[in-house]
C-alpha cells in the first residue's frame, strides 16, 4: 500500500521530530512538564517519547546531519525561550519541509 506523503508527515516524521526535541529538552534540565508545555502536548507524551513509545521512527534524522541540525537548533532555541509555541510549530514545519526537500521518504 502506497502512503501519501502528508501521511508519512504526520503518523512518522511529527513524532519522531518532536520526540528528538523532547528528548533534547529534558537533557538541557527541562522537566517533562516544562517541555511539554513548550512543545504544546503533554508530560505523558513526553515520558512516552523520551522511553521510545511514541516517536519512534528517528532514522531518517540520524542518517541526515541537516536535519539533525535543525533539530538540535529548535530545541536549544525552546530550551532557552526564545521561541513562542506559535513559532515551535513554524520552526516545525520548516524541519518538515527540509525532510521532503532532502528526499529521505518512503512512501510506500
Amino acid at each position: 500500500m502506497t502512503r501519501t506523503l502528508s501521511e508519512v508527515l504526520i503518523r512518522e516524521v511529527m513524532p519522531a521530530m518532536r520526540g528528538l526535541i523532547a528528548k533534547k529538552l529534558v537533557e538541557y534540565g527541562l522537566s517533562q512538564k516544562q517541555a511539554a508545555i513548550k512543545l504544546g502536548t503533554t508530560q505523558p507524551a513526553i515520558s512516552q517519547y523520551k522511553r521510545g513509545i511514541r516517536g519512534s521512527k528517528t532514522e531518517i534524522f540520524f542518517k541526515n546531519q541537516k536535519l539533525m541540525d535543525m533539530v538540535e537548533s529548535v530545541a536549544k532555541r525552546i530550551s532557552a525561550g526564545e521561541l513562542t509555541k506559535e513559532a515551535v510549530t513554524i520552526e516545525l514545519f520548516r524541519i518538515c519541509e527540509a525532510v521532503i526537500s532532502e528526499g529521505v521518504l518512503e512512501t510506500s
